[in-house]
């Protein structure tokens, strides 16, 4: 896995990261932080070869060491005709390339936002007020003293745009429309009733034009009874791609999982096409909504004590359904394309069907009948072997008992370990005896499984680090980590 920044020298830098097996379970290491010569694919590759070399992996040992490769989308890595995996599957044919998971999911949203006109509105929202912010710590303190007056307590509001990772605009959308108590979110004067009020005292009494026309735009976003309903829907929508940037960003992270993660996710978003999530923002949102219809016939609906706009009937049946199920077939269809090699979309014998066949080593999906489980995932063990010829043969797999080991295996971890997590049944299998010596020519595969690197996340939180620290302390610290790495390596590999 491997990562590029420009330090505050102008000097581009590479982070190398490899993914091995370690007490029966996958952790990432990092190896060197690099200063390279040129930032374009042979310049990446010739800086990964020096590490390589160091840990004593040496140019013609690549083939028979190296099964993946995991980096961000940018050209410069994922470029068919010179990229680095173009140029690495020159020497490591069987490689298998992967596109950081999470970045696929930054960028799957992305295009969310530029299709669907009411999630730019959205967007745009968040982004003034947090400008507003931002950038006066006048507005900041008159914000904070109208909180203060109104017993609320008032979060700096969190930037949308620019930001990495999801979990950030599902933290400014939080922050910026709960109440004061859990679960009173609409009856409670929070962060979103203090924002309104201070926009109105901007619109009214500000000397510049400016920010007297930003603060009533946002204004009349805020009082506009359909958009408020939609922001909450967007609550619960980023709130579960949150979730799944999270766990996509985790180390331990492995291919079987990521699979079920997403599927998840995406049952969960069609699930709320129709029904609310139990307990969420919009679902909050609503209800109050309907209590204030049927209570006050004659007044307009209320949210947080700012009088809304709107026919409480049109929100209640037709205009937020509207949106919500546009956006929710819009952020599906890019799901199915950023991880369609991992939802079966491709079939063909090549990397993405290798990629897919892998799927067979999750217990979870395994059929319940012993017939069905006896035929089961025969082709895709086959498509697996036959792609990886050399790594497992280099470390002494005999390939012709292969499938012989992986009938054993189904019925044995079918009939004792159906119910265990991922992670406990490979540690296990990899770990104890008698499996590790019976099923020691199969797990040869799982050991490929368990080390394709799925997320480079991590190689990305190393140079956020390493930006909010003095250069001279992190350079120790990355020497440090760099050392014992190595030499870790060195030592397991003569040992």
């Amino acid at each position: 896995m491997i990562d590029g920044a420009t330090d505050s020298s102008v000097s581009e830098n590479e982070a190398d990261y490899v993914r091995i097996i370690l007490n029966g379970k996958p952790e990432n290491k990092l190896i060197e932080i690099t200063a390279i010569e040129h930032s374009h694919a042979e310049g990446i590759i010739s800086a990964t070869k020096s590490t390589l070399s160091k840990m004593g992996i040496h140019d013609d040992e690549m083939s028979s060491k190296i099964v993946g490769f995991c980096a961000d989308g940018a050209n410069v890595n994922t470029g068919q005709r010179n990229g680095v995996v173009s140029l690495l599957r020159k020497e490591v044919p069987h490689l298998i390339d992967f596109h950081c998971m999470a970045h696929r999911l930054e960028l799957a949203l992305l295009k969310l936002r530029k299709q669907c006109p009411i999630m730019q509105s959205v967007n745009e929202c968040l982004h003034l007020i947090w400008k507003t912010y931002h950038f006066s710590p006048k507005s900041k303190r008159e914000l904070k003293i109208i909180g203060e007056e109104r017993g609320t307590r008032i979060y700096s509001p969190a930037p949308v745009k620019g930001t990495r990772w999801v979990p950030h605009v599902d933290r400014a959308m939080r922050v910026f429309l709960q109440g004061k108590k859990d679960g009173h979110l609409a009856e409670d004067h929070g962060q979103y009733a203090a924002v309104f009020t201070h926009m109105e005292n901007l619109a009214a009494t500000s000397p510049n034009a400016d920010i007297a026309g930003r603060a009533r735009k946002v204004q009349k976003m805020l009082k506009d009874l359909v958009f408020t309903a939609f922001r909450h829907f967007v609550s619960d929508l980023f709130g579960e791609l949150a979730l799944l940037s999270l766990k996509l960003q985790a180390n331990n992270l492995i291919l079987p999982v990521t699979v079920r993660l997403i599927n998840d996710c995406m049952e969960t978003i069609i699930s709320m096409k129709e029904e609310y999530i139990p307990g969420g923002m919009y679902e909050k949102f609503m209800n109050c909504i309907e209590d204030q219809q049927f209570s006050n016939l004659q007044d307009n609906p209320k949210f947080q004590g700012v009088e809304m706009t709107g026919s409480p009937v049109c929100v209640a049946k037709e205009k937020p359904k509207k949106h919500v199920g546009s956006t929710v077939d819009l952020i599906l269809k890019e799901l199915e394309s950023r991880f369609k090699n991992l939802l079966g979309a491709n079939t063909s014998v090549d990397a993405q069907a290798v990629v897919k066949s892998f799927k067979v080593f999750n217990h979870d999906t395994w059929p319940e009948s012993k017939r069905e489980l006896l035929r089961f995932g025969n082709h895709e063990i086959e498509v697996i072997c036959n792609w990886f010829e050399k790594p497992p043969v280099t470390a002494g797999c005999k390939v012709e008992v292969v499938q012989t080991e992986w009938r054993q295996m189904k019925f044995f971890v079918s009939n004792t370990f159906r119910d265990k997590s991922y992670s406990y049944l490979w540690q296990i299998l990899l770990t104890k005896d008698p499996y590790k010596t019976d099923l020691s020519n199969l797990l040869h595969l799982v050991r490929i499984m368990l080390t394709l690197p799925i997320s480079s996340a991590e190689c990305e939180s190393l140079f956020c680090i390493e930006k909010n620290k003095e250069g001279h302390t992190e350079q120790l610290v990355c020497t440090e980590t760099v050392r014992f790495n190595i030499d870790f390596f060195r030592r397991s590999r003569s040992g």
